[in-house]
């Protein structure tokens, strides 16, 4: 006997019913369900039913999961990191790790800096922040320790360390200073980086220092200073008085920052603000000494300082 129509309708929609498969409505086989609802079943090539966020149709990321179930784990989305030796922060091009972050000894940039455009990488220059020196670095302090445990003598005015790279000094007084160096430097580059404060006076720079005076112009050393307020650069010595060779107009200001240069080689010395050369001037009042930092009625900040031959 023949069964009726519709029982025979009845058992087929018992074996099947509607729902969405593949991302698309239509007819699901109960047997292979969509666990985690997100539209994809095993059948359809959904690799991990307990994790909606894993599906054929899934975007891939940086996680260590084959989120689009193509059989490839972080395929595309890796980062490429570079070994870095020296621990300087920046990595070697020729030594490299993907990963979705940094394996320890690995950095994101690829290549030292080479800051003074001398064709040798930072971590291979010998003079790594200028290009004006020929053999070695005499000094070198980028304030990342306490610079009064590390030979500053802070000579005269009250000076602050953040303790990650900067020292400051925070008054306006007429003759602020700290010193380092020796006599037995003569030909050299001192180079410093200095942020202005507000102020009516200079900050600056001290090269041949014999002495460090608490008041400025009875030291016997040069000065080269930057005037926030008059937007020049001026240069001269002391020798118990204060002699200016010259001023030369730079674009300064409060708040700005500049890499302040001075040259000397013999009687020949050279001023070059923000790596431009402005004056040469024949002097042999001092031959010798030390290096400093100084301001004048002008508080400044400085995040390095340099001395090389």
């Amino acid at each position: 006997m023949r069964p009726a129509p519709w029982l025979a309708l009845s058992l087929l929609l018992a074996c099947r019913t509607e729902g969405k498969t593949g991302g698309e409505t239509g007819l699901v086989d109960e047997a292979s369900p969509d666990d985690d609802g997100d539209g994809y079943t095993v059948a359809d090539g959904d690799c991990d039913d307990a994790d909606a966020g894993v599906n054929p149709g899934a975007a891939e990321s940086c996680n260590g999961v084959d989120d689009d179930c193509d059989g490839e784990v972080d395929e595309g989305v890796l980062a490429t990191f570079y070994a870095d030796a020296d621990g300087d922060g920046y990595g070697d091009a020729a030594s490299t790790a993907e990963a979705c972050e940094a394996p320890t000894g690995f950095v994101t940039d690829p290549l030292d800096p080479d800051t003074d455009g001398d064709g040798v990488d930072d971590a291979s220059d010998a003079a790594p922040l200028t290009d004006a020196c020929s053999t070695s670095l005499l000094f070198y302090d980028d304030f990342t320790s306490d610079p009064t445990t590390s030979g500053w003598t802070v000579v005269s005015g009250t000076w602050s360390w953040d303790g990650a790279g900067a020292w400051s000094n925070t008054d306006s007084i007429a003759g602020a200073n700290a010193w380092i160096g020796a006599t037995s430097w003569t030909d050299y580059v001192v180079e410093v980086g200095i942020t202005l404060d507000t102020g009516d006076g200079d900050a600056g720079l001290m090269a041949r220092a014999q002495t460090a005076s608490a008041v400025n112009d009875d030291g016997n050393d040069y000065d080269l200073g930057i005037y926030p307020g008059d937007g020049e650069v001026c240069f001269g010595s002391q020798d118990g008085s204060w002699n200016e060779f010259g001023c030369d107009p730079v674009a300064t200001g409060a708040g700005m920052s500049h890499v302040l240069q001075l040259r000397l080689a013999g009687s020949d010395l050279e001023v070059w603000p923000d790596g431009s050369w402005v004056s040469s001037y024949p002097d042999t009042t001092c031959t010798w000494g030390g290096i400093g930092i100084r301001t004048y009625d002008s508080p400044a900040t400085y995040d390095y300082v340099l001395a090389c031959e």
